[in-house]
């Protein structure tokens, strides 16, 4: 016979909140995990030609650092790569 362990309901509750902030509209995971020929495509479409080590860690980083609102005032479609 299987037994189940669930998780104590604040666990489950936090859980529940966490998925759903994620799923907000607006709002979702950003993957930053790109194959290196896949930033290097990414890199090119902006005008870097250089696909190293340095930059990608740079062009993550950015991701992660920008201005929420200059992204949610300011970008356009054409800016915005999906």
């Amino acid at each position: 016979m299987a037994h189940f362990s669930y998780l104590p309901k604040e666990v489950e509750d936090e859980l529940r909140a966490n998925a759903n902030a994620i799923v907000a509209p607006g709002k979702g995971i950003l993957a930053a995990d790109e194959s290196t020929g896949t930033m290097g495509k990414r890199l090119q479409s902006i005008g870097v030609t250089d696909n190293n080590e340095d930059l990608r860690r740079q062009y993550r980083q950015l991701l992660f650092s920008v201005d929420p609102d200059v992204v949610t005032t300011s970008a356009t479609p054409e800016y915005v790569n999906i």
